[in-house]
């Protein structure tokens, strides 16, 4: 198959069918239709995928190993990607609460001295 598109020797998960890199877009209306046909109403596009991929490969293999999965140059894009849960909000947003209220949250990797 990769020696059928050059776009699959790139490693690109969507080339386009002469091997180049797809337009900005092309995923959203075949997307749009599998949603429908899904009967899923919720906005979801191919961005969003990509992120709920990198989120949920995170908490199940190495991030090295979702880098290269997901072809990002470097560490720094993968946690860039990154979707954090409403629960791990919430608990960030609960120790900052803490602390403005004077408590002790146990800062990890924070400078409580920096301003």
């Amino acid at each position: 198959m990769r020696e059928q598109n050059p776009g699959l020797r790139e490693d690109w998960v969507f080339p386009s069918s002469v091997g180049t890199l797809l337009a900005t877009g092309s995923l959203r209306t075949p997307l749009r239709r599998a949603l429908k046909v899904a009967g899923i109403q919720k906005r979801l596009t191919p961005h969003g995928l990509r992120r709920t991929l990198n989120t949920l490969a995170l908490e199940v293999a190495p991030s090295e190993a979702v880098r290269k999965v997901l072809g990002h140059a470097d560490a720094a894009m993968t946690e860039r990607y990154l979707a954090p849960s409403m629960d791990a909000k919430r608990a960030v947003l609960g120790k900052v609460v803490t602390l403005v209220r004077g408590g002790d949250v146990g800062i990890a990797g924070g400078d409580r001295g920096a301003s």
